[in-house]
C-alpha cells in the first residue's frame, strides 16, 4: 500500500446565516462523490448526507438549513446548494432524527487528489465522550478524499448503506456496520478516527476533548463479564464493536473507510456517527454467523439467515447491501425473503442472488443482516422496552467460470506438441484472459472453491495468456 505523495486540497464548508447557532444540531454524516456518467472526466456529484435531531415537539433542527454553501479552493465565492427535496427532503429515519442530502454538481479544474472538508455549527447536546460541555456549542467536521485520474475510469467513493444513528444497551455488546459498498470493486479497509470540531467558517478542523466511549467512567466489563470493556473496528469487515457499554447516554465516534486499487490508496471517507445507550430490561437477539460464500458466475448464491432471542421476544430481520440496488450492480439483483409465523423468539430468512458474468470481480460483495427485537405479546410495561439489535456480514466472492469441454490432442508433426481446444468462453468481459498452465507429471492438487488460477508452488507454470474469445492453443514447449 502506498501513501499519497501529494494532495491537492478541495475545501467544502458551510456558510450559514446569522441564525445558524440555533438552526443546526447535527448528529452524524459523511461526504460521498461519484463521476457523472457520460460527462467530462472532471465532473462529479458531491453529496453531503447529514443527520439532524428532532426536538420533543417533532421539530427538525435542520428546518432552516434549506441551503448550504460549498466553498471550494480557487473559487471566489461559495456555491449555494439547496437541500434535495427542499422541506420535503427531511426524511424521518427514526430515533428522533432526519436525514438530509445536499448535492453539488462540480467540475474540477484538473486531475489530482482532492480532499473535501465540511464543517457545520452545533452538534447536539449532552454527548458524553466529547467536550468541553455543553456539546451543542461544539461544531461538526468531516472530510473525504477523492482521486481523479483518467486511468481510474469511473472512480467513485464507496457508499454507506446503513444509517449512522444507532443504539445499544448497558452491559450488552454493541455492533455497527456501515454497509460500505464500492461499485467499482475496489478494496476497502477501516480504521478509527478522532471526531473533530470546525472553525466558525467551517473551513478548518479543530480538535476538542475526545475519549473512546468505553473509557467514560464508571468503567465496566465486557458482555460476558470478563476483562474491561473495549472499543474497536475490524479493519477488514468494518464491524464497529463496543463490548460493552456501561453508562447510558449519547456518544459520537468516527472512523475512516479507505479505498484501494492495485495496492494504492485512491480515496477515503470519514463517517462521524452517534450511538445512544440505554438501560434495557431485555437481552439482545443474536444472529448465526454466516460462512463466506464463493459462487461461480451464472450460479445462484443462497444462504439461510437464522436469529434467536433469549427472552422469546418478537424478531424482525432485515438486510442491506449493494446487491439489492440497480444503481450499484447490474443486471440481476438479490432478494431477501423473511419466513412467516416463526416460533416465539426465532426468525429466519433466505438470501438469494442469481449471479452473472457482470458480477465477477476480485473483491467480495458484502451483505449485512440485521435482527431487531420488540416486545412479545403480554410483555409487562412495554413503554420500558428498548429495542436491541445484532448484525453480521456475509462475504460473497463471484468468480469467473472455467472454460468448458477442454480437450488435448497430440500433434506429432512437424514437432511434438499438444493442441488444446475448448468451447467459446461464456464470460467475455473487457480485459478478461484465459490463462494456460502446464505441469509435467501427475498431480493430485485439490483446489479451494474460491481459488482461481494455479499457484506456482504447485508445480504449474504459465505458458500463455490468451484473449477471452480464444478457443484453442497449441503447446509445443
Amino acid at each position: 500500500m502506498k501513501p499519497f505523495s501529494s494532495l491537492l486540497v478541495l475545501v467544502i464548508a458551510f456558510l450559514l446565516t446569522g441564525t445558524r447557532a440555533n438552526a443546526t444540531h447535527v448528529r452524524a454524516g459523511e461526504i460521498t462523490a461519484k463521476r457523472i456518467p457520460g460527462s467530462s472526466l472532471l465532473t462529479y456529484e458531491i453529496k453531503f448526507t447529514g443527520y439532524y435531531n428532532m426536538d420533543d415537539d417533532g421539530k427538525d433542527a435542520a428546518i432552516l438549513n434549506t441551503d448550504v454553501w460549498f466553498w471550494i479552493t480557487g473559487e471566489r465565492e461559495g456555491i449555494k446548494t439547496p437541500r434535495v427535496g427542499g422541506l420535503d427532503g427531511m426524511i424521518d429515519v427514526g430515533n428522533e432524527t432526519t436525514r438530509n442530502e445536499y448535492v453539488l454538481i462540480y467540475t474540477f479544474p484538473a486531475p489530482g487528489v482532492y480532499t473535501i472538508n465540511l464543517g457545520i455549527d452545533n452538534r447536539n447536546a449532552d454527548i458524553l465522550n466529547i467536550g468541553p460541555q455543553p456539546t451543542d456549542r461544539l461544531n461538526f467536521f468531516i472530510r473525504s478524499t477523492l482521486a481523479i485520474n483518467a486511468s481510474l475510469g469511473m472512480n467513485r467513493t464507496p457508499v454507506l448503506l446503513n444509517s449512522p444513528i444507532d443504539q445499544g444497551a448497558i452491559g450488552q455488546r454493541f455492533i455497527h456496520n456501515p454497509g460500505a459498498f464500492d461499485a467499482d470493486g475496489d478494496s476497502l479497509s477501516y480504521r478509527l478516527f478522532t471526531p473533530l470540531g470546525a472553525t466558525t467558517d467551517g473551513k478548518t478542523p479543530i480538535p476538542f476533548d475526545y475519549r473512546h466511549p468505553n473509557t467514560v467512567p464508571p468503567l465496566g466489563p465486557k458482555e460476558d463479564g470478563t476483562g474491561q470493556a473495549d472499543f474497536k473496528i475490524d479493519p477488514i469487515t468494518g464491524d464497529l464493536i463496543w463490548d460493552a457499554p456501561s453508562v447510558a447516554g449519547m456518544y459520537n465516534v468516527a472512523f475512516i473507510v479507505e479505498e484501494w486499487r492495485d495496492g494504492s490508496k485512491i480515496g477515503e471517507i470519514v463517517r462521524d456517527m452517534q450511538i445512544r445507550i440505554r438501560d434495557a430490561p431485555n437481552a439482545r437477539p443474536k444472529l448465526a454467523i454466516p460462512p463466506d460464500l464463493c459462487v461461480e458466475a451464472g450460479t445462484t448464491a443462497r444462504y439461510t439467515v437464522t436469529a434467536t432471542d433469549p427472552d422469546g421476544d418478537n424478531l424482525r430481520l432485515t438486510s442491506t447491501g449493494g446487491v439489492y440496488q440497480s444503481s450499484l450492480v447490474d443486471p440481476q439483483l438479490a432478494s431477501f425473503q423473511v419466513g412467516q409465523s416463526p416460533p416465539p423468539g426465532t426468525a429466519s430468512a433466505v438470501f438469494t442472488w442469481q449471479t452473472g458474468c457482470l458480477h465477477v470481480r476480485n473483491e467480495p460483495y458484502e451483505v449485512t443482516f440485521k435482527v431487531e427485537d420488540s416486545p412479545r405479546p403480554g410483555y409487562p410495561n412495554p413503554s420500558l422496552y428498548r429495542k436491541l439489535v445484532d448484525m453480521v456480514t456475509l462475504k460473497i466472492t463471484v468468480y469467473a467460470p472455467a472454460p468448458k469441454n477442454l480437450k488435448a490432442t497430440a500433434v506429432e508433426n512437424p514437432t511434438r506438441a499438444f493442441n488444446l481446444s475448448w468451447d467459446p468462453y461464456t464470460c467475455q468481459l473487457p480485459g478478461a484472459q484465459i490463462v494456460v498452465y502446464r505441469k509435467e507429471g501427475c498431480s493430485d492438487l485439490q483446489l479451494d472453491q474460491c481459488q482461481t488460477g494455479l499457484a506456482d508452488n504447485a508445480g504449474y507454470t504459465v505458458v500463455a495468456r490468451l484473449p477471452a474469445n480464444a478457443t484453442s492453443y497449441v503447446d509445443n514447449g
